[in-house]
């Protein structure tokens, strides 16, 4: 059912491409649930960061985050977004 009303938005261009950078910045708050990175350079200067402060301030708050973001509840989020845009609810 789903898939058939993707095709159809998608063949009627109501759908637009998602990029991995659109659904990286709706899933990743920078500083508060998580940290970005492009390169494998900037992956290794936040591992060093995050892991090198001693007290453990920015991943606990990272950690803190994250938890709050995993709490939300899938029918949440895919009635709000998803749901609508196929329009299987309102």
């Amino acid at each position: 059912m789903y898939l058939d009303r993707i095709a159809l938005l998608t063949k009627q261009s109501k759908l637009k491409n998602v990029s991995i950078s659109t659904a990286w910045n709706e899933l990743v708050q920078e500083g508060v649930n998580g940290c970005g990175f492009v390169t494998s350079d900037d992956l290794v200067r936040t591992l060093e960061r995050l892991f090198g402060d001693t007290n453990g301030k920015e991943l606990a708050t990272l950690r803190k985050g994250a938890v709050k973001e995993g709490s939300r509840r899938w029918d949440d989020e895919w009635n709000g977004v998803a749901g609508r845009l196929l329009g299987l609810c309102e």
